[in-house]
């Protein structure tokens, strides 16, 4: 029995492989043109993460985000939870709201309340947060 790839090659000399090209973008759904030649990109369902998600987003003539949003169907309730509360309790209520990825949770809270109060961390604090968050990024995905 010849090896696969020789049937392969076997069968795409003989014609008898088929090939057709593949769908645009636009015959797929992803992405449509509106009037004034802008692109209107959609991406649903995202999937790898916990619940359901949409990201669409509007291209002009000239390939510039001119508009961007997502929607979610999904709602935990979390800010519901967190309200009236100690802000130092964000990042243990956070973490709760996924079973994978607990530590980024922790620390994006975290940064929403620096936000909040317009606190600036450190240089070394960054870069120590980044490498925590490329190990959390390999070990909850890969």
């Amino acid at each position: 029995m010849p090896e696969l790839n020789e049937q392969a090659e076997a069968q795409v000399a003989g014609g008898g492989a088929e090939t057709t090209e593949a769908p645009t973008a636009e015959e797929k759904g992803f992405h449509k043109t509106d009037a004034n030649g802008n692109k209107h990109i959609i991406v649903d369902p995202i999937t790898r993460i916990e619940g359901h998600l949409r990201i669409e987003a509007v291209i002009n003539s000239d390939n510039v985000i001119v508009d961007a949003w997502s929607s979610s169907t999904m709602f935990r309730g979390i800010e519901t939870i967190l309200k009236g509360r100690d802000p130092r309790d964000c990042g243990l209520m956070a973490m709760r709201i996924c079973g994978v990825c607990t530590g980024t949770h922790y620390q994006r809270s975290i940064e929403a309340v620096e936000d909040a109060f317009k606190i600036t961390i450190p240089k070394n604090a960054r870069i120590v947060r980044n490498l925590i968050q490329g190990s959390l990024q390999v070990h909850d995905h890969f």
